[in-house]
């Protein structure tokens, strides 16, 4: 029998949750993804800071990570704003698979809906407001920081979310 079958849908949750923070970790620790030292610490804290979407960091990003590291700590907080399993979702739908009833189940526990009935409808829109949203936050903030800065190192962050936005 299957791992999958055998965890109930609060240790799936909490298993991807995992998953996504140590997958964070290790990518924060290779060389492209930071300027000089950082130790495994730094960056676990780093990977778990920004999946739970608190902000907290040990380390100065701007100045201790790459621009890689940068985007991986975006698509950190990304999956924690949004979910594991809706982002899981996501990727399976862009794949033309089926969303199984176990994955509404899980889905719907994960946005505290009682039932799994219309599961994907909420899964599109929740995926189609946070974009329009991230769009329009992106581009306020451009309209502030591109004339100020240009597209330069320092206004990276605002860059990423506009590239982010428009995904």
């Amino acid at each position: 029998m299957k791992l999958k079958n055998k965890l109930s849908s609060t240790q799936i949750i909490a298993l991807g949750f995992f998953v996504t923070i140590f997958i964070g970790s290790v990518l924060l620790m290779l060389p492209i993804a930071h300027n000089g030292e950082l130790s495994y610490l730094d960056s676990l804290f780093t990977a778990t800071s920004a999946t739970c979407v608190t902000g907290h960091s040990t380390v100065d990003v701007e100045s201790t990570f790459t621009l890689f590291g940068q985007i991986v700590i975006m698509f950190l907080i990304q999956i924690g704003g949004l979910g594991f399993m809706l982002i899981i979702a996501l990727i399976l739908m862009i794949a033309g698979k089926r969303i199984t009833l176990k994955n509404r189940i899980l889905i719907s526990q994960t946005v505290s809906k009682s039932d799994y009935e219309g599961v994907v409808k909420l899964l599109k829109k929740i995926i189609k407001y946070t974009l329009i949203f991230e769009l329009l936050g992106a581009l306020a903030l451009a309209t502030k920081t591109v004339p100020e800065f240009g597209l330069a190192k320092r206004n990276v962050y605002c860059t990423i979310s506009f590239c982010i936005g428009i995904l």
